[in-house]
């Protein structure tokens, strides 16, 4: 089973894509925003990202530069 973290600031888009995944077997880790969405990449280890390119705060492009400047989570797949 793989590990999803699903990262939009649409409550209701989050919520669809992680009952989608897990209807087809993931584990799915939700994050409302960029900050919380490196938070929970470092605490939940996942296997891809499926992120937002749009939000407010810290947008999808600016955490997925974060992301992959952390030695520890550059190697996750991000999905923009």
């Amino acid at each position: 089973m793989s590990r999803i973290l699903v990262v939009d600031d649409e409550f209701l888009l989050r919520v669809m894509l992680r009952d989608a995944l897990e209807e087809a077997g993931h584990a799915v880790v939700l994050a409302e925003n960029g900050r919380v969405a490196i938070d929970r990449a470092k605490t939940d280890r996942p296997d891809l990202i499926l992120m937002d390119i749009m939000m407010p705060g810290l947008d999808g492009i600016d955490t997925c530069k974060a992301m992959k400047s952390d030695p520890t989570l550059g190697g996750i797949p991000v999905v923009l």
